[in-house]
């Protein structure tokens, strides 16, 4: 799908809904902005659910859109806090989304490269090393049809240093971002537990979550229930355990995802230089290495040395820009961020 079209029309259709612009004519002028196809097929299923108060078809669009983006709009749909719902969607398309389509394409641009570094070093007699083609089919390939392998995927870059934490930072972005909009309505509290958990993403911390569904369906508080969840820093837990005794748990679930989308914002710079790099090595650089000593009438040791020179350098300046933009963008955010790690275990 077209994901700045499908923000466009989550971000527009939610201002004009809570504005008390007319729902008809709300859903008429947001779906102007998409175009034939998916976004187009997404925009009027979604008018259909909206004005006949159906369900949302998520079964049709589970394999375009992320579990997030639907679980949210459910959950408008089922409390009738469908602004907030389609904003806080096109929060998380803005800032998420498009760093996790950059990964995808690094990935296939990758395997594509390797797939052509193989058909190559076999046309011209080589042994090609199948070590780092079955890394890529094991981590982007197989997992598609092999839950196991997608659960070990998800639980490997869980637990890596840097991406591990941006991916548990998403993770409760996406749990308490949920929980925003299904606070303070009609569901029951197990329910919006369950709904909220069924948005995140990661496989290995969706499993974690749900020991905290349990001990609310043993009938604990919010902030017991959050402490048995390994993730969540003890700060979160202390500020959910203070506002849920005046009663104000909304504020803590929307303090949250306002200061985890900062933190997320401050990475996606970062992120992106490096996936940059990445696919610029092994979508072009990789294969020039292979290519150019059969065609060029060139010394083929300083040719090699001269594209793993250019490799190299790349990937220096990449990751200096990237530390360093990030450094510059996420230190107040950052302090937030271990602050809440400092606080006692309950």
């Amino acid at each position: 799908m077209n994901l700045p079209q499908l923000a466009q029309y989550s971000e527009g259709l939610g201002k004009m809904l809570g504005n008390g612009i007319e729902l008809k004519r709300a859903l008429y002028v947001a779906g102007e902005c998409m175009v034939a196809g998916e976004n187009r097929r997404f925009a009027d299923q979604v008018s259909q659910a909206l004005l006949t108060g159906e369900d949302l078809p998520t079964q049709a669009f589970s394999g375009v859109l992320p579990p997030f983006y639907l679980t949210v709009l459910e959950c408008g749909l089922l409390t009738g806090r469908v602004p907030q719902a389609l904003t806080a969607a096109a929060h998380y398309i803005r800032q998420v989304l498009p760093v996790r389509h950059t990964w995808r394409r690094c990935w296939r641009y990758a395997l594509v490269a390797y797939l052509v570094c193989i058909t190559i070093t076999l046309a011209f007699g080589g042994r090609p090393s199948f070590v780092a083609l079955s890394l890529l089919a094991g981590l982007f390939v197989l997992p598609r049809w092999i839950g196991t392998l997608a659960y070990g995927r998800d639980a490997l870059l869980a637990k890596m240093p840097f991406v591990g934490t941006w991916i548990r930072q998403v993770a409760l972005l996406e749990f308490f971002s949920c929980l925003e909009v299904c606070y303070d309505s009609t569901l029951p509290v197990p329910q919006m537990f369950r709904a909220s958990i069924n948005a995140v993403g990661n496989r290995f911390l969706r499993r974690d979550l749900l020991e905290a569904q349990a001990a609310v369906e043993r009938g604990d508080s919010f902030a017991d229930a959050l402490a048995a969840v390994s993730f969540i820093p003890e700060g979160m837990i202390a500020d959910v355990n203070a506002n849920e005794i005046c009663g104000k748990l909304e504020l803590s679930f929307a303090g949250f995802a306002r200061e985890l989308r900062k933190l997320i914002e401050a990475k996606i710079e970062a992120l992106k230089l490096l996936a940059a790099a990445f696919v610029i090595s092994y979508g072009i650089l990789v294969p020039l290495m292979i290519v150019l000593p059969v065609f060029l009438d060139f010394d083929k040791d300083l040719l090699l040395l001269y594209l793993a020179v250019v490799m190299g350098d790349l990937w220096v300046i990449s990751t200096f820009n990237a530390a360093g933009g990030y450094m510059r963008k996420a230190t107040a955010v950052n302090c937030w961020w271990e602050g809440l790690h400092t606080e006692t275990k309950r």
